[in-house]
């Protein structure tokens, strides 16, 4: 998906937004907003051209009324978590200023999704200056950008058919803000299966009096053609889970264990009742911070005819694979290490929410369980003893998070790519209620914040040529933490 908004960064051609909206015979005009007939006939007697008059003009009413449904092919197009589908017109791509649109699921697990819709006016260039290559930005940039930042509208999505009071209450619960978010705050203008769409009707034009001129009035018209974006150019999908689509799938691949030994997946799998695949690479931090203790849980499991797999993600190279070897001994790992084949990382055991990740697999090769993302050692047991007792484990939200706490004193932002090779000059923001902070990571890959411990929320303001866009947000707990992002190659 190429990208030019910063957030979305859309980029190249724009495809047409057409569609037929009309009866057989008409074609629809965008500019008059109505059908007409192109068809020519002959000259007919007056009480038949009167009919025909009239049922053309029927016709015309008919197809002005129907939804045109919006050309979703084109690389103007971007799809959110939240469940939006939207081809964004050239309004919203050609900006002088920076759309920034954010889509994430709360940290409730309970399927109620946030899509953010941010502007700042400033200009790319006065971004990439100001963030792009400085070792340190100022405090002056970090104040003329929070100051030039305004909401342009949030869509909440909630699934499950639930009530509006359901969905006040969960935002009451997770929002940080002195702003209380009561039911006539919001309004619902959609429905999709199961799921509710809502906008929050607390953002309107004031949020632009800060704004420097050319900015403002820009941000007027995008926020007047929010009505007609949504409405006509956005098609809407229940959200689903990165990971619902794993549950069941059979895993069946051949490769070799970390000493080149040739090995299958049912020489793997068929030898225990359940297998947990950890997933990690030499150069994830908690990846190698919890391989003494994995050692130690792969004896208790054997007990129960279970055990642990490593598959070195970046084992792909005789030096990583012989540090891999290197960190095992140090460690007293002696469990079975395989290396990665063809879409192992992408297929198989798809790891864009982060490292390490493990995967619960079957006697037969069977996926049984959402995985488990990032390191918890003590979650790895209670998941598969659950799985052995129910012959599958429900894994909560926090057990699937990116975001794993250190003890360094500072909140460090790691971005790989789907190979696990850090990606240097992802422009990365870091934004507390008030204060938005930007760096833009290093050759390894890191960017690294030293602020006060709080609450905060992290975006990717704009990647590097050669990678798809990220329009997550993601959100760092009240105390130090790793992130770990990965971005896709276009």
């Amino acid at each position: 998906m190429k990208k030019k908004i910063v957030a979305l960064m859309l980029a190249g051609a724009m495809a047409a937004l057409t569609a037929c909206a009309g009866a057989p015979g008409m074609t629809y005009d965008p500019s008059a907003g109505t059908a007409s007939s192109k068809e020519t006939t002959k000259e007919a007697e007056p009480e038949v051209k009167e009919e025909e008059a009239a049922a053309e003009a029927s016709a015309e009413e008919t197809a002005a009324s129907e939804d045109v449904a919006p050309d979703m092919s084109g690389d103007n197009v971007v799809e959110y978590e939240g469940g939006l589908r939207i081809a964004f017109p050239d309004e919203y791509i050609n900006t002088k200023g920076v759309l920034d649109i954010n889509s994430y699921e709360l940290d409730s697990g309970e399927g109620v999704y946030v899509t953010d819709f941010n502007y700042a006016g400033v200009t790319e260039e006065w971004m990439e200056e100001a963030f792009g290559e400085v070792e340190e930005p100022s405090e002056e940039d970090y104040k003329k950008y929070s100051d030039a930042s305004a909401m342009l509208t949030e869509v909440i999505t909630i699934n499950g058919n639930r009530s509006l009071d359901e969905l006040v209450a969960i935002l009451a619960e997770y929002n940080t803000t002195d702003q209380k978010i009561e039911k006539s705050d919001l309004t619902e203008f959609k429905k999709e299966g199961e799921c509710t769409f809502f906008r929050l009707s607390l953002y309107d034009k004031e949020g632009s009096e800060n704004l420097e001129e050319g900015f403002k009035e820009e941000f007027d018209a995008l926020y007047d053609g929010l009505d007609e974006l949504l409405e006509k150019n956005t098609e809407y999908f229940v959200p689903v889970s990165p990971f619902e689509a794993l549950i069941g799938n059979k895993v069946e691949f051949e490769t070799t264990d970390i000493d080149g030994n040739p090995i299958t997946s049912e020489e793997i799998f068929s030898q225990h009742e359940v297998t947990m695949v950890n997933v990690w690479a030499t150069w994830c931090y908690w990846c190698v911070y919890e391989l003494p203790e994995l050692n130690e849980v792969n004896k208790r499991l054997a007990e129960k005819d279970c055990a642990i797999v490593g598959l070195v993600g970046d084992g792909t190279d005789e030096d990583t694979i012989k540090e891999a070897k290197q960190l095992l001994k140090e460690n007293g790992d002696e469990y079975l290490n395989i290396l990665p084949w063809d879409d192992a990382l992408t297929e198989d055991f798809p790891m864009d929410a982060g490292w390490p990740t493990s995967f619960f697999v079957d006697r037969e090769g069977k996926i049984v369980s959402y995985p488990v993302v990032g390191a918890s050692v003590d979650t790895y047991e209670e998941v598969i003893d659950q799985i052995l007792k129910d012959g599958k484990a429900e894994v909560k939200a926090e057990d699937q998070s990116p975001v794993t706490e250190n003890n360094v004193g500072q909140y460090r932002i790691y971005v790989s790519d789907t190979d696990g090779k850090g990606v240097s000059g992802a422009m990365i923001q870091f934004c507390d209620d008030t204060t938005c902070r930007i760096d833009t990571t290093d050759d390894t890959g890191l960017a690294v914040f030293k602020v006060d411990k709080g609450d905060y929320k992290v975006h990717v303001l704009k990647q590097p040529q050669g990678y798809k866009a990220d329009s997550n947000e993601y959100k760092i707990p009240d105390e130090y933490s790793d992130l770990h992002i990965i971005l896709e190659k276009e």
